[in-house]
């Protein structure tokens, strides 16, 4: 038998910033998919999606600050693999 731990959990999306506020958004019958609103908007065919909005990077860092190392290391590597694909796909497209 495998046994699964689960020691977190967390989430930045559409419908917000945490867990908490996600199953909020979620049991509200809230949806985080609206007209998106950012710079260089008018590059991309699709104007409507799930945009984070009001997003404050310091909770990025207060994250970091409370895991591991290699967790640490591991989200720092996502988001700046996310951003550097957006920001390539906003410059060539």
């Amino acid at each position: 038998m495998n046994r699964v731990v689960i020691t977190g959990q967390g989430t930045i999306n559409a419908l917000g910033f945490n867990v908490a506020s996600t199953l909020k958004s979620m049991e509200n019958g809230q949806s985080g998919i609206s007209i998106m609103d950012f710079p260089n908007i008018d590059r991309l065919n699709v104007k409507i999606g799930g945009q984070i909005k009001d997003f404050d990077p310091q909770i990025i860092q207060q994250l970091l600050s409370k895991m591991s190392g290699g967790m640490a290391v591991a989200l720092y590597t996502t988001l700046t693999g996310l951003v550097t694909s957006i920001l390539l796909k906003l410059q060539y497209f």
